[in-house]
């Protein structure tokens, strides 16, 4: 059956676990992605993307050798995703090390680990679905995990708007009104690392950087309003994903793949229409 008349059928099967997971990730990845955009610290989220793989390849090890598996992979990654997150604050806020250092530390120390267990792991483990994600092997547990995962994260949003809004555009102003910046980007960096954690589910560990940047790179072009911004990053997030899904569908390729090639393409276009053929108006 072709992707369509799977879709009008009704008979969606593991299908129908994709569809949730995708429209509860949208909101989460589209909101979180706007603040690191317009924060520009985009490699803060790469490099606690990639440092979970330490958590993935120490629950592999842990269930292959030692039959413990009540540790599982997403477990492995949520951990090592919060202390990633620790590791930066703490060097860089109160350590007081350069942010590009500290973002180094995480991104080698991370990756290193997680490689280091694949490889004490005796019989060979397939650990492709992580790297690169594979969206069509979502279970009912993942659904609730992401769930989970999504409300914590908008709700910390919702409580704490107005305050990230400040810290992101004038954080001289955020000091008069009393609102330490320090804090708030701490908070900010622990929502990337739970936010990494929906992205692993989707595009995996390597192109996870994709979708948390792009489609809030591709909003800005066209307004630099953050609310307008949150409302087109969420929409591109959910179309890219579907559209990405559909076309690994009908041509057979990897999905992660195709979302980040999809939004890459739609950069690209987007970057010629607003920059090089001039038709976006000079106000939004």
């Amino acid at each position: 059956m072709g992707f369509f008349e799977l879709l009008l059928s009704g008979n969606l099967g593991f299908l129908k676990n994709v569809f949730i997971v995708m429209i509860l990730s949208s909101l989460p990845i589209g909101v979180v992605g706007s603040f690191v955009v317009v924060n520009r610290i985009t490699y803060i989220a790469g490099a606690i993307s990639h440092s979970v793989l330490g958590g993935i390849g120490l629950a592999i090890y842990l269930s292959v050798v030692w039959g413990i598996n009540f540790f599982t992979p997403s477990l492995g990654a949520f951990i090592f995703a919060v202390i990633s997150a620790l590791v930066i604050i703490l060097l860089s806020l109160w350590g007081h090390e350069r942010i590009d250092t500290a973002i180094s530390v995480v991104w080698i120390v991370g990756m290193s680990i997680g490689l280091l267990f694949a490889f004490f792991t005796p019989r060979y483990t397939d650990i492709q679905s992580y790297l690169f994600g594979n969206i069509l092997l979502l279970s009912v547990e993942d659904v609730y995990w992401v769930l989970g995962v999504s409300v914590i994260v908008v709700l910390v949003v919702y409580m704490f708007f107005h305050q990230l809004v400040l810290v992101s555009f004038d954080k001289d102003f955020s000091k008069v009104r009393r609102v330490d910046p320090n804090i708030f980007f701490s908070i900010l960096v622990i929502l990337i690392s739970l936010t990494t954690l929906l992205l692993i589910k989707t595009v995996g560990v390597i192109l996870s950087i994709t979708l948390i940047t792009i489609p809030p790179a591709i909003a800005n072009m066209f307004s630099k309003k953050l609310s307008r911004i949150i409302l087109i990053s969420v929409f591109i997030v959910l179309v890219s994903q579907f559209f990405g899904l559909w076309m690994s569908y009908e041509f057979d390729t990897p999905t992660g793949i195709t979302v980040s090639l999809l939004l890459s393409f739609l950069y690209i276009v987007s970057f010629i229409f607003v920059k090089v053929l001039r038709i976006l108006p000079s106000k939004t």
